[in-house]
């Protein structure tokens, strides 16, 4: 059930960014419309994860 919803939303978010307007408007901001599957967009995200986890363990912040 999961993976259909996932399907799903994944179909959604990339019909919303091949929309010429929308599209525009992201990189009006300076973002990069990214286009995947969900299981790229997983892997980006594990990625970014553990960059970032070495960033604030570097930093020396602390959970309160």
């Amino acid at each position: 059930m999961t993976e259909i919803i996932t399907g799903k939303l994944n179909h959604a978010f990339v019909g919303a960014l091949t929309d010429a307007g929308i599209e525009d408007r992201i990189r009006s901001v300076g973002a990069e419309p990214a286009l995947g599957t969900p299981a790229q967009f997983a892997q980006f995200m594990r990625a970014e994860i553990a960059k970032r986890a070495k960033v604030v363990q570097l930093s020396g912040a602390r959970e309160h």
